[in-house]
């Protein structure tokens, strides 16, 4: 099967560490597997293995839209992926929007946080995860990491029945 993974970067972070893991299981699993990131340069990169393939999309900023969706949308038609899977709620959501683009593409949303308090964040980050949780009926499953960010997303109105809780690994 040929994945194609979707992270904003693999710069530190707890996150970056699994999707790391889970991309190098896939590869050793036998699957033709992609990795593109909105921003390059990030330390867990040196840490995929040597048959992943990664895909730098050169975003250059917040507002980088449609020069970036371009870049998106010829990285899907040479690689021509069987599944994206995203990786949070922007690259969800971008995955979600490749579906139109590819016939018979899967869309996985992947999901790593619970009860977030909104007040915290910008306008563009409560829009954000609005539309993940509006477009969610629209993936073919979402992989939450902990059943309490699974009860999370079902409370803000995504399907449970598309859901599946895989917790983080540790090896």
């Amino acid at each position: 099967m040929k994945l194609l993974f979707l992270i904003r970067s693999l710069h530190v972070g707890g996150a970056e560490r699994q999707f790391v893991g889970l991309v190098n299981e896939m590869a050793r699993r036998g699957h033709e597997t992609h990795v593109a990131v909105f921003y390059n340069g990030g330390i867990f990169e040196r840490d995929l293995d040597s048959s992943v393939r990664l895909h730098g999309l050169g975003k250059s900023g917040r507002w980088d839209l449609v020069s970036f969706f371009y870049r998106w949308y010829c990285l899907l038609r040479l690689v021509r992926p069987d599944v994206v899977h995203g990786y949070l709620p922007v690259q969800n959501i971008l995955a979600l929007l490749a579906r139109p683009l590819m016939s018979g593409l899967r869309v996985v949303f992947g999901v790593r946080t619970s009860f977030l308090d909104f007040s915290q964040y910008d306008w563009l980050v409560r829009l954000e995860y609005f539309l993940e949780a509006r477009l969610a009926c629209f993936a073919h499953r979402i992989i939450a990491n902990s059943e309490s960010g699974a009860r999370w997303l079902v409370t803000r109105g995504v399907p449970a029945n598309l859901m599946e809780v895989i917790p983080n690994g540790i090896d």
